[in-house]
């Protein structure tokens, strides 16, 4: 199946110890309109009958409004597409209100960076976001029929064989799809 790549923003302000997105793409979220995505969707689906998308952002969710606007966007023009967020999302920035209208626009997937489910391993890896936001993430997506991608993360600093264990436990506990 034919998927296309579409970058709807650049920029992240956080600063993860692992990941080199804000130093690449800057610090600064730009975001480009819904209308803007919107219109490059629709072009490929008519001038070439696309059906499947990637959103390649490191932070498609991170204005939630404008989010939610493409979803209503997509919706609005009737587009009948498929698309996912496979390169990670965060779970602090989504929530049920999120993902409700991302299903229901054809979106199938969403990957969320957990990288380590114990909270003193997070606060080293400057990530940000607690355990209890990304539980809250994951249990929202599934209640909005999403397939849950989670992206765990070993030998970061503080990390061992037992929290490697935990990582397991939690994604076994959670019903992650696809750790």
């Amino acid at each position: 199946i034919l998927t296309l790549p579409i970058m709807t923003s650049r920029g992240c302000p956080y600063g993860c110890i692992y990941c080199v997105s804000y130093k690449t793409q800057g610090k600064m979220f730009r975001g480009r309109t819904p209308r803007n995505v919107v219109d490059e969707i629709e072009f490929f689906v008519k001038k070439f009958n696309v059906r499947h998308f990637t959103i390649l952002d490191d932070n498609f969710a991170f204005d939630k409004k404008r989010a939610i606007e493409i979803c209503r966007e997509i919706i609005r023009r009737g587009l009948k597409i498929k698309w996912q967020c496979d390169q990670g999302i965060r779970a602090d920035r989504t929530d049920y209100e999120v993902y409700k209208p991302m299903k229901e626009s054809g979106c199938t997937l969403i990957a969320i960076g957990v990288e380590n489910p114990d909270p003193t391993v997070l606060k080293m890896m400057n990530k940000g976001e607690t355990i209890e936001e990304i539980k809250k993430s994951i249990l929202a997506a599934k209640k909005a029929g999403l397939v849950v991608k989670a992206f765990f993360i070993v030998g970061c600093p503080g990390d061992n064989l037992k929290l490697v264990k935990k990582s397991i436990e939690f994604f076994k506990k959670m019903d992650i799809d696809l750790p």
